[in-house]
């Protein structure tokens, strides 16, 4: 086989990374909130970048379209699952607010980036993605391939932003939202999954007939893709979860006050159901006395 580095790639991240430097160069806030942590940032929009080079340039972009399940479907989950929240941690919220004050895009970013139809989006564009006729002809037809990565991308932000979220003006969800949401994101991997490491035939006819690299069996190989899309993007959700937690911990020890044990115990209410749990506290302190 022949490792190369495709001329889109090198364009689509060149254009990324360059984009991002000279906006940040030129119109980067000097003082403020905004203008702070812009070492940060960068480096993790360029670890982001890197990433995506890692799972968009040789070896691993040759061995996906070309011989192994297993590796496309880890350069699937190093896009979708590691590329993007980076990119994400490393945008400023004012190179995106010009989106706001597009003519209706706001709106749409408000609707779109809603943790039920972030959801959607995501589950959709992954199950119907791995409908064999779809990802077959992904594979022989690069236009389509092209689409198909760009989907799973803009999946992939729509589903990080109500968890990461960039703008101050569309927040992220509260910590326990945070947390059951990505649990029904997991479970979304583990469903497609099942369908190729239970699979008594290889679904993919291009892997089927490609020549053999490892002593892995076309079948075999579409179970260890099915392994990986389980396991390693539960891993990942399950690290995240991990770290909300003690994020979410962290912060009501510092402020043991602002909620108090009553709505502690309440985490998925609504905002509305935790001041209506506060008046009737409020309420039973008058009727009962101290």
């Amino acid at each position: 086989m022949t490792w190369n580095w495709h001329p889109d790639v090198l364009l689509v991240l060149a254009l990324l990374e360059g984009g991002y430097l000279g906006l940040l160069a030129r119109y980067r806030p000097l003082s403020g909130n905004e203008g702070s942590r812009p070492t940060r940032r960068i480096l993790l929009f360029g670890l982001g970048v890197l990433v995506l080079a890692i799972a968009e340039g040789p070896p691993l972009h040759d061995l996906s379209e070309q011989y192994l399940l297993s590796a496309h479907m880890l350069q699937h989950l190093l896009m979708q699952m590691v590329a993007v929240p980076l990119l994400l941690l490393g945008t400023p919220a004012w190179l995106l607010r010009p989106l706001l004050d597009l003519t209706g895009g706001g709106r749409w970013l408000r609707l779109l980036t809603r943790p039920l139809v972030a959801f959607c989006a995501f589950s959709l564009t992954l199950a119907v993605w791995h409908v064999p006729e779809l990802y077959d002809l992904a594979l022989r037809q690069h236009p389509v391939h092209i689409v198909q990565h760009a989907t799973f991308f803009a999946a992939a932000v729509l589903m990080w932003w109500p968890l990461v979220s960039p703008l101050p003006e569309i927040p992220p969800i509260s910590y326990p939202m945070q947390m059951l949401y990505l649990f029904a994101i997991s479970t979304v991997p583990a469903i497609v999954a099942a369908f190729l490491t239970f699979g008594s035939e290889v679904l993919y006819p291009t892997y089927s007939a490609a020549p053999r690299l490892l002593a892995l069996t076309p079948l075999a190989d579409q179970q260890v893709a099915g392994l990986a899309m389980k396991l390693l993007g539960s891993v990942i959700l399950w690290v995240v979860m991990g770290v909300i937690f003690f994020r979410w911990y962290s912060r009501d020890q510092q402020e043991p006050g602002q909620d108090g044990p009553a709505l502690s115990a309440l985490p998925l209410a609504h905002d509305y159901g935790r001041q209506a749990v506060r008046d009737w506290e409020e309420e039973l302190k008058v009727e009962t006395g101290p």
